[in-house]
């Protein structure tokens, strides 16, 4: 019997590789997405693997980041999904 091996998804190109393999981000109070080489860090985290085009489309979007995460949900409108009119915003529970 194969001793069993957690699979996590690429989070830019979904494609699915032995958790060791991937690299994992977490998300700092700051709102930026710093290394978790440790993988122990609370929160849900994002794995990157190691292709660069991978690497480079996340470091673009993290560039670009989500102008109005955080303080934007003060003034939606109560059918309001995504606060910022942007697909990389939660929608917000109901």
């Amino acid at each position: 019997m194969r001793p069993h091996v957690p699979v996590r998804m690429c989070a830019m190109c979904r494609r699915r590789f032995p958790k060791a393999r991937l690299s994992r981000y977490t998300r700092s109070p700051q709102g930026h997405w710093m290394p978790d080489e440790d993988q122990i860090q609370p929160g849900r985290g994002r794995y990157l693997c190691s292709e660069s085009g991978c690497r480079v489309r996340f470091a673009r979007i993290e560039a670009k980041g989500c102008k109005n995460r955080g303080s934007a949900f003060e003034n939606t409108s109560v059918g309001d999904k995504r606060p910022c009119g942007t697909a990389r915003c939660f929608p917000m529970a109901s």
